[in-house]
């Protein structure tokens, strides 16, 4: 079943309190804590980078995560 809008929007704003509180956390960590992909966890960083989230997200949104994830 697909992810409903309110699905989504849990989960980004749980996100951007789980980094804050756990800058530097692995990609495959963060992903297994939101039960999601890697992929999703990155893609989910981007969109609030892009979004301006004050002052939680540095400018460059990769250095919250450890590891690198491929996009598919």
């Amino acid at each position: 079943m697909a992810e409903t809008t309110a699905e989504r929007l849990t989960r980004l704003l749980a996100l951007v309190a789980y980094l804050g509180e756990h800058r530097g956390a692995p990609v495959a960590d963060v992903a297994a804590r939101f039960g999601t992909t890697e992929a999703q966890v990155l893609a989910d960083v981007n969109l609030l980078w892009v979004t301006g989230t004050p002052r939680v997200l540095p400018r460059r949104p990769h250095r919250l995560l450890r590891g690198r994830a491929r996009s598919r």
